[in-house]
C-alpha cells in the first residue's frame, strides 16, 4: 500500500511540474487513492475482527457465537462503520468529479 501511495504521489508531482494536470484531474487521483486506502483499511479491520472472534473469544462455539454480535470497543465499531460507508461516499464523489469531463467529451464529439 505504501508503494502505491508513493507511485501516485510521484505521478501527481510530475504532472504538476509539467503543468499538464488540471485541478479536477488532481482531485480524481486523490479521491481514487483515498478510495483505495479506505478499502484496504476495511479489509484490515475485517481481518482484525476475525482474529478477535476466533482466536481471542473462541474458546467454545458458544463464545464464538456471542462474539459475532459484539465488537472489541466502541472506537473500532465507529471506525468500521466509517470505513464501510466511506467507499460509497468516495465513489459517488468520484463520479460527480468525472461526469462533467465525460459529458463534455460526449457533447464535443462530432457525430
Amino acid at each position: 500500500m505504501t508503494k502505491f501511495c508513493v507511485i501516485v504521489l510521484t505521478y501527481i508531482e510530475t504532472k504538476v511540474k509539467q503543468g499538464e494536470s488540471t485541478r479536477q484531474q488532481k482531485m480524481v487521483i486523490i479521491v481514487t487513492t483515498a478510495l483505495f486506502m479506505v478499502a484496504m483499511t476495511q479489509i484490515a479491520l475485517q481481518l482484525y475482527y476475525i482474529d478477535w472472534v476466533f482466536v481471542t473469544m473462541g474458546s467454545t462455539r458458544e463464545t464464538i457465537f456471542k462474539a459475532t454480535s459484539t465488537y472489541p470497543s466502541a472506537i473500532i465499531e465507529l471506525f468500521r462503520n466509517i470505513t464501510y460507508f466511506g467507499p460509497f461516499i468516495l465513489a459517488d464523489w468520484l463520479m460527480v468529479l468525472s461526469c462533467p469531463f465525460v459529458i463534455s467529451l460526449l457533447f464535443l464529439k462530432k457525430v
